[in-house]
């Protein structure tokens, strides 16, 4: 399939010791079609032999490459979106999955160009060696930012987006951020569209090494655990959602402003916390979680 100038899309991909995987992933990312594709790849401070990967493939001029200071994979990939330049779409990469060749021009043949829009899809969830597992990736419910307030649901590796999202991520780097791809869906969900598309083009290699991955149910349960603790202290979501009204709040409609301050101003006020208990605004794509985020809200963890 030729390629189409006016497909530019910029592929930004962190590595940190995926010496293991990285040449394969790399090699279907430059195996895309229908598309023009830029890959840009910053090394989070490895210490095996990824980086003398990166320069075997620098050195065809198949990719350009940085290394940085260790930040972990959030601000990692933050650091890339902001130097990455003026594209007309942009994706993100993991290290170690592996993607069809179709995958980025069936995401582009659905975005919109005119205003802010993100893209995601279901994944194919693979073992060391590519075999497809019994798991399956977690049914979507909803894109609205009713949903993505509370939890992250779409991974970064399989998001595309336009330019007009990309300027206005870059404007401001939150100061909050539990991960990139969590930070860009509430973003998207505020001010723009976001699609999901059912169909994977993507092989999510599990491996035990994922920075997050797709888990166990007792995995998930201990997961949840933590991060209870962990909002009892940081009270992240209620950061995050006080920045989302800071910086776009012109943008975003009256009813997500509302609701998004609620959350902002939970460990303030307990009669907000009784609001948001027995609201009807905040979703979960896993049905079961509600309680928990419910009980989370008249606790003021969150």
């Amino acid at each position: 399939m030729e390629k189409s100038t006016n497909k530019t899309v910029c592929v930004l991909m962190s590595t940190y010791n995926g010496g293991k995987y990285v040449s394969m992933q790399i090699d279907s990312i430059l195996a895309q079609e229908g598309v023009d594709i830029t890959l840009i790849v910053r090394d989070d401070g490895s210490n095996d032999n990824t980086t003398l990967i990166l320069d075997e493939y620098k050195s065809k001029g198949l990719l350009t490459w940085y290394s940085g200071a260790n930040k972990g994979p959030a601000y990692s990939f933050w650091d890339l979106l902001l130097r990455a330049g003026d594209y007309k779409y942009y994706a993100f990469a993991d290290q170690d999955d592996v993607w069809l060749k179709e995958k980025i021009c069936a995401a582009v043949e659905k975005i919109k160009l005119a205003s802010p829009f993100l893209y995601f899809s279901k994944k194919t969830l693979v073992d060391n060696d590519l075999n497809e597992m019994n798991r399956k990736d977690d049914r979507i419910r909803g894109t609205s930012l009713e949903f993505s307030l509370l939890r992250g649901f779409a991974s970064g590796c399989t998001m595309v987006f336009n330019d007009v999202l990309y300027k206005e991520l870059v404007k401001y780097t939150p100061e909050v951020m539990t991960m990139h791809d969590s930070w860009i869906l509430k973003v998207a969900g505020a001010i723009g569209e976001i699609y999901y598309d059912p169909i994977s083009y993507i092989l999510y290699r599990q491996h035990g090494r994922n920075t997050i991955g797709n888990q166990t149910r007792l995995t998930i349960a201990r997961r949840h655990l933590r991060n209870g603790i962990k909002y009892r202290y940081d009270n992240d979501r209620s950061k995050m959602a006080g920045q989302l009204v800071n910086i776009y709040g012109t943008m975003m409609d009256a009813r997500d402003i509302k609701h998004s301050k609620w959350l902002a101003n939970i460990r303030i006020s307990h009669l907000t916390r009784w609001k948001m208990a027995f609201s009807t605004y905040y979703k979960t794509q896993r049905p079961s979680e509600i309680i928990l985020l419910k009980l989370g809200f008249l606790l003021g963890w969150m």
